[in-house]
C-alpha cells in the first residue's frame, strides 16, 4: 500500500493499491488504450467473466459468469436461461421510458408516460395504440380513437365493415348480434 508505480513525465500513468482499492489511473492527455491481439478480457480473480471482446467480432457482456448481451454483425442478442429474456427501460421520476423500432420504412416509439403504455408512428406523428390505467385499449387511426375496450364490450367510432366469410360456421353468415340472454337480435 502507498506504493505507486508511475510513468510519463507528468505522472501521467499510476498504477497503485491506496489500502481498499486496485487502481489504474490516467490522468494525462488522450485515452487510456488497452490492447489485445485477439481479445480483451475483463474477469473476477476467480477468472469469471465480466466482459470479453474478441477483435473484428463480437462483445459480451456477463452476469454471474452467463453471457447476457452480444453484439452481433446485424445488431444485438439478449440471451436468457430463466423466465425469458427481459429489457428493462427505466426512466427518472416524471419521465417517459421510450424505445425507437427504426428501419429504412418508418419509425415507431414504444412509450410508456403518466401509467400509459403509447405505440406512435413517429414518421407520421401519429398515436397508433393506448392502453390507460384503467385497462382500456385504444385503437386508432390517423390521431382519430376508432376502437375502445370496456368492462363491458368495445366501443367502436365510425363505420364498422364486415367481409363476407365462414365465421360463425353457417352459410353466409357474417354478423351475429346476440343478447345477454343468447336471444339472436340479428343474423346476416
Amino acid at each position: 500500500d502507498g506504493v505507486k508505480a508511475i510513468f510519463g513525465n507528468s505522472s501521467d500513468l499510476q498504477i497503485y493499491h491506496d489500502g481498499t482499492d486496485s487502481i489504474i489511473q490516467d490522468s494525462g492527455a488522450g485515452n487510456l488504450l488497452i490492447r489485445g491481439a485477439d481479445s480483451l478480457r475483463l474477469q473476477g480473480f476467480n477468472q469469471s467473466n465480466f466482459l470479453i471482446a474478441t477483435q473484428g467480432a463480437q462483445v459480451n457482456l456477463y452476469h454471474n459468469n452467463v453471457g447476457k448481451f452480444e453484439t452481433t454483425s446485424t445488431g444485438i442478442k439478449i440471451t436468457s436461461t430463466g423466465a425469458g429474456a427481459v429489457v428493462t427501460i427505466q426512466a427518472g421520476d416524471g419521465n417517459q421510458a421510450s424505445l425507437d423500432l427504426v428501419n429504412t420504412e418508418g419509425n415507431f416509439r414504444v412509450i410508456t408516460d403518466a401509467g400509459e403504455f403509447k405505440i406512435f408512428d413517429q414518421t407520421d406523428s401519429r398515436l397508433n395504440f393506448l392502453i390507460d390505467t384503467g385497462g382500456s385499449v385504444k385503437l386508432y387511426f390517423n390521431n382519430s380513437q376508432k376502437l375502445l375496450t370496456t368492462s363491458t364490450g368495445t366501443q367502436t367510432n365510425g363505420r364498422v365493415v364486415i367481409q363476407q366469410s365462414d365465421i360463425g360456421g353457417g352459410e353466409g353468415v357474417g354478423l351475429q348480434l346476440i343478447n345477454a340472454g343468447q336471444d339472436q337480435l340479428w343474423n346476416v
